[in-house]
C-alpha cells in the first residue's frame, strides 16, 4: 500500500471518528435533557467558549513558559549538556 492510499484511509478514518464523537454528544445532550433540562441548555449555550481577563492570559502565559523553560532544563541535565564544550576535530595530514 502506497503512502497516499495510507494517508486517505487516514483521514477517512479520522472524518468517521469525528462523526461518532459528534453523535455520541448529541444523544447524551437528548438524554440528559429528559433529567436536567436546564444544564443541557447551559453546555450548549458555553460550548466551547473561555473567557479570561488580560492579567489572567498573561499569568497562565508566563506559567507556561516556565514551564517549558524547566523541561528544557532537564533535558540538557539528563543529556549532561549543560558544561560540554564542543569538541575539536583532529586533522590528520597525509606526508
Amino acid at each position: 500500500m502506497d503512502d497516499i492510499t495510507k494517508v486517505w484511509m487516514f483521514k477517512n478514518w479520522d472524518a468517521d471518528q469525528s462523526d461518532q464523537y459528534e453523535l455520541s454528544k448529541h444523544n447524551a445532550y437528548t438524554t440528559g435533557s429528559f433529567i436536567n433540562p436546564e444544564m443541557v441548555d447551559k453546555l450548549v449555550s458555553d460550548e466551547g467558549k473561555f473567557v479570561s481577563t488580560e492579567e489572567e492570559f498573561d499569568e497562565s502565559t508566563k506559567i507556561m513558559h516556565d514551564l517549558n523553560r524547566i523541561k528544557d532544563e532537564e533535558e540538557r541535565k539528563k543529556l549532561n549538556l549543560t558544561g560540554m564544550k564542543k569538541r575539536k576535530k583532529k586533522i590528520l595530514l597525509k606526508e
